[in-house]
């Protein structure tokens, strides 16, 4: 591995002359050709002859990565275009659902024109619902942006959070305007609510970005008057009322519920945060319940590795607040403007 990883050519050549085992795997269940596919030459000689003596080409490791991934995040095109031309998989998804093409960094766009060229499905969405042009959006990466543009990508297509890649864009961390830009001119949804209510305006001001605020307010974003009640919010009740149990094995995904319960006499707005999105996930989200109405909400907790991951802060939030007179009954964000109450329940994980 290590001889692959250097780029030793003749060492390995040497090793699988006297019967290296080409397949063994290290402790994250990765082999050879992983370490070979992110050589620091980006040479594809290792990989052939890896290849040529059986290694197996879609091998995923524990995190479901396979060696065209590992070479697309490494920016090794000549790897990824000898991978592809002997047949690997682009639309293989690892353990987050994500293909090769979330793996693509350094706004390399000739490895997306390669993996598109080779079947790779522009629409695909990892476990979150997240597309590649909305991490891409996400991670400022313009020139892929604007190549999956034009390569037709869903410009409007949402995520399991009812965000699109707006919602995306307006976050990104160097609050830069032009992917907003370049979405809105390809026909995003300036408007568009994801299912807590939130539009991509309200995104960009809770991420203090305000380039894209001030160009969104250009373009015609509403800016709805705040609503800020001056009376707070009345008591709610949850069934568990502190913490939420999972039981092991934790290789499969586990569901609980939880439910609310609104105790007060007015009609309130409420919303659930985790502070864990890869390994939580509640639905639904956010809502409106009326005096002494309840709901039954979905928690997820998907696949990990309990012995290995930190769990000890693992919680979720509920926060609600009392909505406007009169309003309809369909969930703001902009509601929690105001006076907002919270409550935290513990996740407890049991071995």
């Amino acid at each position: 591995m290590d001889a692959a990883y250097e780029n030793q050519i003749e060492i390995v050549r040497y090793l699988l002359e006297k019967g290296a085992d080409l397949n063994r795997k290290d402790m994250n269940g990765s082999i050879a050709l992983h370490y070979a596919a992110q050589n620091k030459n980006d040479n594809k000689l290792i990989v052939e002859l890896l290849l040529k003596h059986g290694a197996d080409i879609e091998h995923q490791n524990t995190e479901g990565e396979t060696c065209l991934m590992t070479a697309s995040s490494r920016n090794n095109i000549e790897v990824v275009c000898y991978l592809l031309e002997k047949g690997a998989d682009s639309n293989i998804k690892d353990k987050y659902g994500r293909t090769a093409l979330f793996y693509v960094v350094n706004e390399n766009k000739l490895i997306v024109k390669l993996l598109l060229e080779h079947g790779a499905d522009i629409e695909h969405q990892n476990t979150k619902g997240v597309t590649c042009l909305m991490y891409a959006s996400y991670n400022n990466r313009i020139e892929i942006v604007r190549y999956l543009l034009k390569k037709g990508a869903d410009v409007n297509r949402k995520d399991k959070n009812g965000s699109t890649a707006l919602h995306y864009a307006a976050r990104n961390k160097n609050d830069n305007k032009l992917i907003v830009e370049l979405l809105l001119k390809h026909g995003a949804d300036i408007e568009h609510q994801n299912t807590e209510g939130e539009t991509c305006l309200m995104t960009a001001s809770s991420r203090n970005n305000i380039e894209v605020v001030r160009y969104l307010l250009e373009k015609g974003a509403d800016s709805v008057e705040k609503f800020e009640p001056s009376v707070p919010p009345g008591d709610i009740q949850t069934q568990p009322n502190a913490k939420i149990v999972f039981n092991s094995p934790y290789d499969d995904k586990h569901t609980n519920h939880i439910k609310i319960i609104n105790s007060s006499a007015r009609r309130i707005g409420w919303a659930i945060k985790t502070n864990n999105t890869v390994r939580l996930e509640v639905d639904p989200p956010c809502g409106v319940l009326d005096p002494k109405e309840a709901v039954l909400m979905a928690v997820s907790c998907d696949a990990f590795d309990f012995d290995s991951e930190d769990t000890s802060n693992d919680h979720i939030t509920v926060e609600w607040t009392n909505t406007p007179e009169r309003a309809a009954n369909q969930f703001r964000r902009e509601w929690f403007q105001g006076i907002v109450r919270h409550k935290n329940l513990s996740i407890e994980y049991n071995s």
